[in-house]
Parts: structure tokens; C-alpha cells; sequence
């Protein structure tokens, strides 16, 4: 399984590949990063082979705050531990110090999004508990609370990097692999970066060029076996986004026939229309591109879903 993130210059991806022995474990490949829902794959794993430059990371989730300045990422464990920082760390006891912290709280973050909150991360929890119970063999459930509670909260931050070592410490089914296995590994996730164009720089200037509007195609998820190979396909549409002027002015050059005495000026008229307005769109167009500067470039997704692609099978 690999992830990739469409748009900007910075690409963040993950790499998860998986197999099943013949004692019906199942094993992930982690050459490289596997962080956030990555990590989650990796935890229903039952044997997790990390090579040397592998990364796991946290699993707290973060939601989506949409702001008049734009859209604000809240993380639901930042929260949590600002209430447990409240009462925990500082001791407020007074309801009025509480109120007044809750008000701050609420500042930051909505209502709606502080519901949310509250339900994410019971949600994330039990959907990791779900996952490290469907392994083979699951570990007893003290166990099972220590790695959750650690990837879950007891981490740096989001973007915190997991080796192999931390990722035994809190007893996660760590392999290290042959270094045969090792370069394999390392063949496999070249072979995406490659196919998927991880290492090119994306700029949405480049796809415009000349063009007020243009779009390209990005695969950004690939899910593929022995048999078959799948491909999320994006559709990333880039725009010029231009500053209208007060005054907008547009001429208009018509090199319209004599009209045909033969008929009324309202039927000459409807003849024409169509001719009219043609004429019209590409004045006002031409005077929109020498009179309304660029006020920089709007980029949408329009995701096509996944799609089967043939000739694929590494």
C-alpha cells in the first residue's frame, strides 16, 4: 500500500507492503516511513520487517477546523492533553479558573470541532484495539493498552519518527531483515517512487504555463498483489485566480454583413445573436488577460477513484 499526497512541492507519502507465510501470519515490509494510518495498518500486523531507515509514527488523529483564514488543522490529542494539563498539571480546581479555560478553549476551537475531539479519540483507540486483536497470535491486553496509549498520546507530536528500536521498546512485533530482504525492499519502494513520481517536484505554475486553466492526473494511492494492481487516480485542476479592475474596459470590433433588405431588423437581430455573443466572450476575455492581474493560482481535486491498471505486478 502506498499513499502520496497531491499538490505542493513538499510530498509526504507512506509505504506499507504486506504478505501472508504459510503458518498464516501475516508479515508488512516497511522499508522507509509508515506513519499515522500507515502505522495503523502495521499494528494488525504479526510481524512487522523494518529495515534500517524504516519509521513508524503516532496515530492521533487530526481534524480538519475551517477558518475565515483557511482551513486550520486541530489535533485531538493536543486537546485532550490541554484539558489533563488544566486539571492534572496546574491543579485548577476553581470553576470559575476552569470556565475561563474552557472559554479559552473554545476560542481556539469550535463547539461542533470539540465534539468531534471527544469522539475521535475514544474512535481511534478502539479501532486500534480491533486491529492488534485481529493478529494470529494478539497480546494480552495489558500490553495491547501500553501501545496504544503510546502511539497515541505519550509521542512528541504527529510528525514524531518511530525506528525500529522505540518500535520494539513498546513491544510491537519488530523483525529485522536479512540483508537480502533488505535490498528487495528497497527495490520495491524505488519502484513506486519512480512510477508515482515521488521525487518530482510539483509545480502548479509549470502545469499552467501559457494557460489560464490546465489539469493533470496523479495517482496518489496504489494498492496492488501478485494478481492485480489498483490505482486512486486525482484529477488536480489548476486555475490563474485574477483581480477583477473597477473598471473593466472592453472593445468590441464587429465585421458583421449587410443586412439582407429582404428581411426585419428583429430577424437580422436573432441571425446574429449567436455571432454577437462569441464576439462579446472573447473581448471580454482579452481585456480580463491584459487588464485584471494575476492574484495568484487556485488548485482543486477532483478524485476519480480507484481504477485498475493493467501490466503492473512487482
Amino acid at each position: 500500500f502506498l499513499y502520496r499526497r497531491g499538490g505542493g512541492l513538499d510530498v509526504p507519502w507512506q509505504f506499507v507492503s504486506a504478505f501472508r507465510d504459510i503458518s498464516e501470519e501475516w508479515s508488512v515490509l516497511i522499508p522507509f516511513r509508515a506513519r499515522s494510518a500507515a502505522t495503523l495498518i502495521a499494528l494488525g500486523a504479526d510481524n512487522i520487517i523494518m529495515g534500517p531507515q524504516a519509521q513508524l509514527g503516532p496515530i492521533d488523529p487530526l481534524l480538519s477546523q475551517y477558518t475565515p483564514q483557511g482551513v486550520d488543522e486541530i489535533s485531538v490529542e493536543d486537546v485532550m492533553a490541554f484539558v489533563d494539563f488544566m486539571g492534572d498539571k496546574v491543579g485548577l480546581s476553581d470553576q470559575m479558573a476552569l470556565a475561563n479555560g474552557l472559554n479559552n478553549l473554545i476560542s481556539r476551537v469550535d463547539a461542533v470541532t470539540l465534539g468531534t475531539v471527544h469522539r475521535t479519540y475514544s474512535h481511534i483507540r478502539d479501532i486500534a484495539r480491533k486491529i492488534i486483536q485481529s493478529r494470529k497470535k494478539p497480546p494480552i491486553s495489558s500490553t495491547i493498552d501500553q501501545i496504544i496509549s503510546t502511539l497515541a498520546e505519550k509521542v512528541y507530536a504527529h510528525g514524531h519518527a518511530i525506528s525500529r528500536t522505540e518500535a520494539k521498546a513498546i513491544n510491537l512485533p519488530v523483525v529485522v531483515p536479512s540483508p537480502s530482504l533488505e535490498r528487495i525492499m528497497w527495490s520495491l519502494l524505488l519502484e513506486y517512487e519512480s512510477h508515482m513520481k515521488l521525487l518530482e517536484l510539483w509545480d502548479p505554475q509549470a502545469v499552467l504555463g501559457e494557460k489560464e486553466k490546465a489539469e493533470e492526473e496523479c495517482v496518489i494511492a496504489m494498492i496492488e498483489s501478485t494478481a492485480d494492481a489498483h490505482e486512486f487516480i486525482t484529477i488536480i485542476e489548476v486555475a490563474q485566480q485574477r483581480q477583477i479592475p473597477q473598471n473593466l474596459q472592453v472593445n468590441i470590433n464587429l465585421n458583421l454583413q449587410t443586412p439582407d433588405p429582404n428581411i426585419s431588423t428583429e430577424e437580422y437581430l436573432s441571425q446574429i445573436q449567436p455571432e454577437l455573443q462569441e464576439i462579446a466572450l472573447i473581448a471580454v476575455r482579452e481585456a480580463l488577460l491584459a487588464q485584471a492581474p494575476s492574484a495568484g493560482i487556485v488548485m482543486r481535486d477532483r478524485h476519480l477513484g480507484w481504477h485498475q491498471r493493467n501490466g503492473r505486478n512487482s
